[in-house]
């Protein structure tokens, strides 16, 4: 970068067959004519990110991270959505250019994968709003997934999970598409999720669910599974009914498809491969956020925000739990906000962290970790999330040709 040296990141780092995000410094190009060189002030954590560390996808030196917002430094010949000097929001693909992604000081997006901050959303709720609205936008709409119809609004669906990250995104989409919404949550966010859109509620945990989602909606067709617990997913499938019986996942295993009821076709949502590298998925061709930006400044969605401090960590409800069993088959939920978190070397004390090794500083407290025990919380503490997403948009919102 002309002028700038390095560059503050988060990067992958192979000791001893063990992987981990350490602090470092990394080197990377200019923007590219369509992309735009960004200062990065808040980065969320995703689930997403643990697969990718655990799973060696990526090398050394790749730095991960999906979804951050920050201020414009620079832009490509060809950008016209932003200039130098506006806040937004956007994500990329993390690990896919070597050295640069959420995760960094410095980061380059591409203009069709960002929006503008409006004055009615911080920070903190817009960073996590572009991959979990995606991930819900993409489930409910493209052709291999729920492909449900938009221009109808007498569609009922199912959201299980609904108050996870992705929950909250999928409920507030399909309301604005006045879908009829059958929620299940644990008790203690039945408020929550009512007040952003579904029309019934019910415990998960309830083994009288899948007959009240009977009694509800005979002959229900789709069932979007937003947390990806194979422990649930046969009871998600007794409760469709109808002709034609339509389950997507965020995760997909043999296991979660051994309890699966015959007649049930499953998808699974598969965000990374969606548009963060082809911009196109199944019918659905991502163009821009302008769908998202226009939603933002109506104030029609709600993100979710779980800031991780060094003391208590991330806020959580009685519905969280840790984001790497989430990963193994359990229940992602909460989206964590980094703020700052590689930009002040002076503030980072967290270099050794193991297993997850990603750290934040919020308003100027460090988290730091030197002993095992400290290390195993730091990276506990900092797994709990989920990824937020951001919608799709396309020509015609109804349109799946």
């Amino acid at each position: 970068m002309a002028g700038r040296a390095s560059n503050n990141a988060l990067a992958i780092k192979t000791v001893e067959s063990q992987r981990s995000s350490t602090k470092g410094s990394v080197v990377g190009p200019e923007p590219s004519p369509t992309q735009a060189l960004i200062r990065v002030s808040h980065a969320a954590q995703n689930s997403m990110d643990v697969v990718s560390l655990d799973s060696g996808e990526f090398s050394d030196g790749s730095v991960l991270g999906y979804d951050f917002v920050g201020t414009v430094e620079k832009v490509g010949s060809h950008v016209s959505l932003a200039k130098k000097g506006d806040i937004i929001g956007g994500m990329v693909y993390g690990g896919q250019i070597l050295g640069f992604s959420g995760d960094n000081e410095y980061t380059l997006t591409d203009e069709r994968l960002c929006f503008k901050l409006p004055p009615n959303i911080s920070r903190e709720e817009a960073v996590t709003t572009p991959l979990a609205a995606c991930i819900a936008y993409l489930g409910l709409f493209s052709k291999s997934c729920l492909n449900a119809d938009i221009k109808h609004n007498d569609v009922t669906v199912l959201i299980w999970g609904a108050s996870s990250c992705v929950g909250r995104f999928a409920i507030q989409i399909a309301a604005m598409y006045r879908f009829r919404i059958i929620a299940t949550c644990g008790p203690s966010s039945f408020d929550l999720v009512k007040s952003l859109g579904a029309d019934h509620v019910l415990d998960y945990c309830d083994e009288d669910a899948c007959s009240r989602i009977h009694e509800l909606a005979p002959g229900l067709q789709y069932a979007f599974d937003a947390v990806g617990s194979q422990s649930h997913s046969a009871a998600l499938s007794r409760a469709l009914t109808g002709k034609t019986r339509n389950l997507c996942t965020i995760f997909l295993s043999d296991a979660y498809l051994s309890g699966i009821a015959s007649g049930t076709s499953v998808s699974n949502v598969r965000a990374w491969e969606a548009f963060l590298c082809k911009h196109h998925y199944e019918g659905k061709t991502f163009q821009d956020l302008e769908e998202v930006d226009k939603w933002n400044k109506a104030g029609e969605l709600r993100g979710r925000v779980g800031t991780v401090n060094d003391r208590s960590g991330p806020t959580t409800d009685s519905d969280d739990t840790n984001v790497a069993d989430s990963v193994r088959g359990k229940r992602p939920s909460l989206a964590n906000v980094m703020e700052a978190a590689v930009q002040s070397s002076e503030n980072f004390h967290a270099d050794n962290v193991e297993t997850l090794g990603l750290a934040a500083h919020h308003r100027g407290a460090s988290v730091s970790a030197t002993s095992p025990k400290e290390k195993d919380r730091v990276a506990r503490d900092l797994r709990r999330s989920i990824s937020v997403v951001s919608a799709e948009s396309a020509d015609e919102p109804g349109n799946t040709e």
